[in-house]
């Protein structure tokens, strides 16, 4: 192995490893800003449930062409549906209502503290 393409792999890894922190923090951080902004337009449980079934399709479409089998028995399909329904949408929804009262920098902040099954 050649001297320089040693040298170029932990860089390509560097690269890829603080790209993907940055668009964690592009994406994760501007879910409250749009919380914020969206629920000035439309109900919050409307933009609750909607932001979770645009992304479902959106990531069976990328698995489906990326060549990922979905494989879900049902009784693991009505726990996850359960569980999106009670954790994913009604804690948007909540967050979302709040957004009346506090900054989404509040917001941001405060979800951090509390356990993680209670986001």
């Amino acid at each position: 192995m050649s001297e320089s393409s040693h040298d170029s792999r932990p860089k390509q890894h560097r690269f890829r490893v603080a790209l993907c922190f940055a668009l964690v923090y592009v994406f994760w951080g501007s879910t409250y800003l749009a919380i914020k902004i969206a629920v000035e337009q439309i109900p919050p449980a409307l933009m609750g449930g909607s932001r979770f079934l645009i992304a479902g399709p959106i990531m069976l479409a990328w698995c489906a062409l990326t060549g990922r089998a979905v494989k879900v028995s049902k009784h693991d399909f009505l726990r996850v549906a359960a569980i999106g329904l009670l954790l994913l949408t009604a804690a948007t929804c909540c967050w979302a209502g709040q957004k009346n009262m506090w900054t989404a920098g509040w917001l941001r902040s405060s979800s951090r503290s509390f356990p993680s099954g209670w986001r």
